[in-house]
Parts: C-alpha cells; sequence; structure tokens
C-alpha cells in the first residue's frame, strides 16, 4: 500500500515538474487589432454570439465538455453572451474550417482585417443570419430587427503526444469577428497541460479566460495596427 502510494506522489512530482518546463517554454499569442475600441460594448439587449465549436484531445463525451465550457462563460457573462452550441449539428465542419483559418492567419502573421473576404464571409454571412432569425422565432431574441455585431470563435485542438501516462497538451484558441466589417479583431491561443482528474474544468477555466480576454481592454498599447503581446509572430 505504502509502495502505491509512494509511487502516485512521484507521478504528481514529474507531472509538475513538466508542466513547470512546458510553462516556462512557451507563451500565449495575443493580438487585439488597435483600429478597435475596447472592452466591446455588450449587453444582455446586443449580445456577443459563440458559434458552435468543436473540441479535440479532451478525453469524455465532447458534447458533455463543450456544455460544461459554455455553463462557464454563461455564468461569468450572462446574458451578455449567447450560445450557439445548440446549432452545431447545422453548421457542420464550419466551426472547424473557420476557427482553424483564424488560427493560421495568426500563426502566419497576416492581417487579420482581410481573411473574412470572399467565400468564408458570404458562408459566415448566411449561416448567422439564418440563427438569428431562428433565435428570434424562438423568442430568444426579442428585437425583430436584430443582427449580431461580434462573434466568438472557439476551438480546443490537440497537440503533440506528450509520451507520458495521464498528461496531454492542448491548444485552446479563440477569436472575435466583426461581422459589420466583416474583421478579425482579436485572437488569443493558449497551449495548456491536462493532467489527471479536473481534465474537463481546467479547459472550461481557460476558454472562460480567453473569451473574457477577447472582450476586454488589451493589456497593453501598441502604436501599430495590431497588438503583439509575447509569444505573437
Amino acid at each position: 500500500m505504502t509502495d502505491v502510494k509512494t509511487c502516485r506522489i512521484f507521478s504528481r512530482l514529474v507531472i509538475v515538474c513538466v508542466w513547470l518546463i512546458l510553462a516556462g517554454c512557451s507563451s500565449p499569442t495575443i493580438k487585439h487589432s488597435n483600429s478597435q475600441a475596447y472592452p466591446l460594448s455588450i449587453s444582455s439587449s446586443e449580445p456577443a454570439f459563440i458559434f458552435p465549436f468543436c473540441i479535440h484531445g479532451v478525453p469524455g463525451n465532447t458534447a458533455n465538455v463543450s456544455h460544461i465550457i459554455i455553463d462557464k462563460v454563461i455564468d461569468e457573462f450572462g446574458r451578455n453572451v449567447l450560445s450557439g452550441q445548440k446549432f452545431y449539428d447545422s453548421v457542420g465542419h464550419l466551426s472547424w474550417t473557420l476557427s482553424e483559418g483564424m488560427r493560421q492567419q495568426a500563426i502566419q502573421g497576416k492581417n487579420q482585417d482581410t481573411w473574412l473576404n470572399g467565400h468564408n464571409a458570404r458562408i459566415l454571412k448566411d449561416k448567422m443570419e439564418a440563427i438569428t432569425s431562428q433565435l428570434i422565432r424562438t423568442g430568444e431574441i426579442e428585437n425583430h430587427q436584430f443582427q449580431f455585431k461580434y462573434v466568438i470563435f472557439l476551438h480546443v485542438d490537440a497537440e503533440e503526444d506528450m509520451s507520458m501516462p495521464f498528461l496531454s497538451q492542448v491548444a485552446v484558441f479563440g477569436g472575435v469577428v466583426d461581422m459589420d466589417d466583416q474583421k478579425i479583431i482579436s485572437y488569443i491561443e493558449k497551449n495548456i497541460l491536462l493532467s489527471g482528474e479536473p481534465l474537463v474544468q481546467d479547459v472550461a477555466n481557460e476558454m472562460q479566460q480567453i473569451v473574457n480576454e477577447l472582450l476586454s481592454t488589451p493589456r497593453i498599447e501598441s502604436s501599430s495596427n495590431e497588438t503583439t503581446v509575447a509569444g505573437s509572430p
């Protein structure tokens, strides 16, 4: 019994050491457009919309995990943010396509303002009009003329195999699109290490924090077109 307990303690120490090493080697990617006023203006009458998102690399039922994440975000923002997760089946592969497209744009360091031009912009506009109409029909939105200005994209993606039991790494990232201008106005990405039982709660906490940072005033100022924090290209 003592040997088992000692083994568990040793395993946890190893996990903590690995986490500290990885945390020291990586930093978040955080970008905000300086042409945008922050914090973003949202309210219960003009909420932001979380586009249906998909999850890779987190153990468990993905639908249950996504609901835990959404519950965490709603606890923070209330009616100022509306979740579109129930429309996941209707958006299909678009959830992955748009979120990964946003990620590649940020990684490559290209102008965020150009990504939604063309095909993706038209698809997103049509899909958001259909979703908004359904929310109006069901009474979740009372203003029949309402259109969402800010759409939040979130994603969880599996990273490299850590080759260690009970230990995995995922990338959690998100961005905000201004639907009026069809521009990506903020983007954040973080790598997190998952271990033990609180896997889902760890991801939920990180996603809630990402949404908070996407909507809030950037932590630093810049005279360029983008605010770039350590870890950005």
